[in-house]
């Protein structure tokens, strides 16, 4: 199974000009909304989160091993040209094959989403973003446009589910999967007020747990069978009582 790690920025000090939040707010989100394409699409993950350091969050996904690490950050122009500059950038480490093969499919599916295609970029650098050089997986790092600018600000704030499938798509295409959209399935998080929701392997009380889902865990529903559903997650799929799945 391919496997990725989300390491969504943990700037809490770049402010939006809209200013509805901040870029961890957005990119955390933006993982977020992810899960559900990666579940979909057979893609096993893990993610740094509130608490983590970029180092931490670099040592988790060398500890994870996966196939691909995915940074996912937003922009601000450089010193002097505050609010002029526009547009994704897909950064990978300029020796790197992968990383580059990477970035062209990610790019590709953003230009998909972003107002102005023409303006994606793929970018090879060497040793100026440390996750892309001390991580031990090829890496991507996504500036998935400029939070300074107000009109990339706000393309962001109203897209990130969109961005979100983008991304999944150009990562399934890395890994030569076929791609199946989120869109068209029902998406849920787990909603219990202590303890951990059991997924089962049939529609009954009797059935065997295969699995135990927290508070707040993502999941996609296939289908509902009276008051149960059949849900994809991270530990696979299975059956959960239907008033613990709090649909989106």
């Amino acid at each position: 199974m391919a496997t990725v790690f989300l390491s969504p920025s943990l700037q809490t000090f770049n402010a939006y000009v809209t200013g509805n939040g901040s870029e961890a707010d957005f990119m955390g989100q933006l993982a977020e909304d992810m899960v559900p394409g990666l579940l979909l699409n057979g893609i096993s993950f893990r993610r740094s989160g509130e608490g983590d350091t970029l180092q931490s969050a670099i040592d988790k996904s060398n500890a994870y091993g996966p196939d691909l690490h995915v940074a996912l950050h937003s922009n601000a122009s450089p010193e002097g040209m505050e609010g002029q500059m526009q547009g994704p950038e897909i950064y990978y480490f300029k020796d790197s094959e992968q990383g580059r093969r990477a970035a062209e499919n990610i790019a590709s599916t953003l230009a998909e989403v972003y107002p102005y295609a023409d303006v994606v970029e793929i970018i090879p650098t060497d040793d100026e973003l440390a996750e892309l050089v001390r991580t031990k997986a090829p890496a991507v790092y996504i500036e998935v446009a400029y939070h300074d600018n107000p009109q990339d600000a706000a393309w962001i704030e109203a897209n990130l589910q969109r961005i979100a499938n983008a991304i999944v798509e150009g990562i399934a295409a890395y890994f030569s999967l076929p791609y199946t959209d989120p869109t068209s399935f029902q998406v849920g998080v787990v909603n219990i007020a202590s303890g951990s929701l059991n997924l089962r392997a049939a529609p009954n009380l009797n059935a065997a747990v295969i699995g135990r889902l927290s508070n707040g865990d993502a999941v996609v529903v296939l289908r509902r069978q009276g008051e149960w559903v059949f849900v994809l997650t991270s530990q696979g799929a299975g059956w959960a009582a239907a008033r613990y799945i709090a649909l989106s």
